[in-house]
């Protein structure tokens, strides 16, 4: 009796915990090079002056993957403490092209959210997008059923209070000393 009430209680947690979690998507490289040169040509479009160059890191991805597969939509606990992060669940049958750059595109959007005194109300996506000082990204994707997908980036740096998101001004005007100017992005040497 106490080995049939251990294997019910085993099938229930493996029942459980598999209906909560998702499936994780690998990235490709295309996908993660598509992501980080459409970040990038967001950025450039702000007309800032201290606008970093951003780069793929796979950890910040492997956060995110896992961030994704829980396949509920809210931040990691990580978010805010020098890392931010945008969620998107996507709830059509397209490819995970498709779901990226959909995602990308959505967060984007939210531009349209801003005010001309720079006030904003539901931009925050947006805001981490082109934030001067992100110069790392790292996404992932997890199926959570057959309709749904959870794509999550995170980024370093995460946006910060009462720092403005960026500096209006000619390309690389404000650029930190050890960084050079590579197509109208700080590049850092890191």
């Amino acid at each position: 009796m106490e080995i049939f009430s251990l294997r019910a209680i085993s099938i229930f947690l493996c029942f459980c915990v598999g209906a909560q979690a998702g499936e994780p998507i690998p990235l490709t490289q295309y996908q993660k090079d598509s992501i980080v040169n459409q970040l990038n040509d967001y950025r450039r479009q702000q007309g800032a002056s201290d606008m970093y160059l951003v780069s793929w890191d796979s950890e910040l991805a492997g956060g995110a993957a896992d961030q994704a597969a829980l396949c509920k939509f809210g931040y990691s606990a990580y978010a805010g403490m020098g890392y931010g992060e945008t969620l998107a669940v996507i709830k059509k049958p397209t490819d995970v092209d498709d779901h990226l750059m959909s995602a990308l595109s959505a967060w984007y959007d939210e531009i349209n959210n801003m005010e001309e005194d720079g006030s904003c109300y539901r931009c925050g996506h947006y805001k981490q997008l082109v934030f001067a000082p992100t110069y790392k990204v790292g996404c992932g994707i997890a199926t959570c059923s057959s309709d749904e997908k959870n794509i999550v980036c995170q980024f370093r740096e995460g946006l910060i209070a009462g720092i403005p998101t960026f500096s209006k001004g000619p390309a690389c005007s404000e650029c930190p000393y050890y960084a050079t100017c590579h197509d109208k992005l700080c590049k850092l040497p890191w």
